[in-house]
């Protein structure tokens, strides 16, 4: 009977014959968020923007689409910041802070590829820091995990540097795959 498996005035579609009058049941689908991507290949989150700074702007460079790096981890486009002097960046949120809280029990992931020491910090609320010191990776590309809980001076309900990264000396460095998890 096409009138029982038609497209109905309530734009459902039914596969079996159902009695006249008898309600479609909808279908649920719950998606459990686990990550937040802050700088992949994809771009950074809505209401973000990437800001740099360095302590000598004659001989630094920032690219933040750089193309050609051998082992780039994920997509094809990396940071890349080179500075003969103290340089970094980070991705902050604009126009009003982020609520981080669901990952108070989770981890900020990245890719780095450096010859020297840096500085990882997080942001929240605008002027209160929590910095951690990343190693040298030796020119590797090799992955870290910090758990957010770490970062204890910050307040994840009012988060505005979602990622900071600084070298303190002359730098060549290469990140990408920034993400809060949920996961390790």
């Amino acid at each position: 009977n096409p009138m029982l498996q038609r497209i109905g005035l309530d734009d459902t579609f039914r596969f079996t014959p159902e009695p006249f009058g008898a309600p479609v049941n909808p279908e649920t689908r719950i998606t459990l968020h686990t990550e937040d991507d802050i700088f992949v290949d994809a771009g950074i989150p809505l209401g973000c923007d990437i800001y740099v700074w360095a302590g000598n702007w004659v001989n630094t460079g920032f690219d933040a689409h750089r193309t050609g790096v051998p082992g780039t981890p994920e997509g094809t486009e990396v940071f890349c910041t080179t500075s003969t002097a103290w340089a970094g960046w980070g991705v902050f949120s604009v126009g009003s802070n982020r609520t981080m809280s669901a990952y108070s029990n989770g981890y900020l992931k990245f890719w780095l590829k450096s010859t020297q020491a840096l500085n990882l910090e997080l942001e929240g609320p605008q002027g209160t820091k929590s910095t951690k010191s990343v190693p040298s990776t030796t020119n590797n590309w090799l992955e870290f995990t910090y758990p957010i809980s770490s970062f204890s001076e910050v307040q994840l309900t009012n988060m505005y540097g979602l990622f900071e990264i600084t070298a303190t000396g002359s730098t060549t460095n290469f990140v990408d795959n920034v993400r809060w998890t949920t996961t390790p």
